[in-house]
């Protein structure tokens, strides 16, 4: 599924699945392009906010499904801003990141 930022098609989908990967851009002490596996709980310790579209989906998803099994698959960036394409550094990792993001999918998903 691809969410995007339609939080509202995303919470849709939701119902009724036991489990949820999600694949996101992570800010974090990680090194740019580094895809890493979080669960949604390390979120609740930030602030997130307001997103340009509606609550955060990351503070609703605990709230709406308190049994779902969630992980989020976090890619490593610099930075996080509007627009569409990738940073240089990560455009020379994507084949890379892809792969080690479809790994983990497989791993979260058994």
């Amino acid at each position: 599924m691809v969410g995007e930022t339609d939080i509202d098609d995303c919470l849709k989908v939701m119902d009724g699945v036991d489990r949820l990967i999600i694949v996101d851009a992570v800010k974090s002490d990680r090194e740019v392009g580094d895809v890493a596996c979080h669960p949604i709980e390390e979120f609740g310790s930030f602030d997130l906010g307001i997103s340009i579209h509606d609550l955060h989906l990351f503070s609703i998803i605990p709230v709406m499904y308190p049994q779902l099994y969630v992980k989020i698959i976090g890619i490593g960036v610099d930075t996080i801003d509007f627009g569409l394409g990738l940073s240089e550094a990560l455009e020379l990792q994507f084949p890379r990141i892809v792969q080690d993001a479809r790994r983990m999918v497989q791993i979260l998903s058994k």
